[in-house]
């Protein structure tokens, strides 16, 4: 009997053992399972991020690369703005033309005054004084101590030994009448010679000169700041000056251009 009973507790406990095998073989497949699909859902996570992650990190980039591209193309427009603005203030700098009012003297021929202009104005006009002064009784040195008196047309008229070291190097009367006809527009020439004999003398081998004319002369600027050159055309141009004499008014030199020279063509006071 207890042989009997001993039988059944091991064939019980073998059984409560194929049991227990069971639970724990089910448990750990379970467990497998369990991790596997973790396992699985953590790696398709992961992937998820990384996917996102790189999806991200190239968008990023686009983004990035798009800024450079539209911050190079800023900086592209911009430099060439730049360029174009220098460009073009070097173009005005290099040609810009010279400007005149609607109104300007210097419009009326259509020519801009030249510096060839300029210094055949200074030139002529101060050959022009020179010739007004020395008809005035001035202009070169004289030896008030030496002179002579001649008879010119029924008057008595003193004249005095001008100085060998005079500034326009004259010794004689054609000296005087060869400046005189380079100086003065034929016309003016010719008026001067009608009265020439009054204010110049032969004496001597010396020339002599009438300083006792009384009468006033008038003398033209020099100085360009006191000129317009004006009514400019081809082969004329008009030297107008800024203020007018007290006694003779506006002056006026008109110039004309004779085989490439210019000569005064004539002058007047308005």
């Amino acid at each position: 009997m207890k042989k009997m009973r001993f039988i059944a507790l091991i064939a019980a406990m073998a059984a409560i053992c194929t049991g227990c095998g069971n639970d724990v073989t089910d448990t750990e497949s379970k467990k497998d399972v369990t991790a596997s699909a973790t396992t699985t859902a953590v790696s398709e996570t992961t992937t998820a991020e990384t996917t996102a992650e790189t999806t991200e990190s190239e968008s990023t980039t686009a983004t990035t690369a798009a800024s450079e591209t539209t911050t190079a193309s800023d900086m592209t427009t911009e430099e060439s703005a730049k360029n174009e603005a220098t460009t073009k203030s070097n173009n005005t700098q290099t040609e810009a033309p010279t400007e005149h009012s609607a109104d300007d003297p210097a419009n009326k021929g259509g020519h801009e005054p030249t510096y060839e202009m300029e210094q055949y104005a200074v030139n002529g006009i101060d050959a022009l004084n020179n010739v007004l002064a020395m008809f005035g009784g001035k202009g070169l040195d004289c030896d008030e101590s030496d002179t002579i008196t001649a008879d010119i047309n029924g008057e008595n008229i003193i004249f005095s030994k001008v100085s060998a070291d005079n500034t326009l190097n004259f010794t004689n009367t054609d000296d005087v009448k060869n400046y005189m006809k380079l100086s003065l527009p034929e016309s003016e020439y010719n008026n001067y010679m009608l009265d020439f004999d009054r204010h110049f003398r032969d004496e001597n081998g010396s020339l002599y000169m009438n300083t006792n004319v009384g009468r006033a002369f008038y003398s033209f600027s020099c100085d360009t700041d006191d000129m317009i050159i004006t009514d400019i055309t081809g082969d004329t141009f008009t030297v107008t000056y800024k203020e007018a004499d007290q006694m003779f008014g506006m002056g006026y030199v008109y110039f004309q251009k004779d085989g490439g020279r210019w000569e005064i063509s004539g002058f007047e006071f308005k």
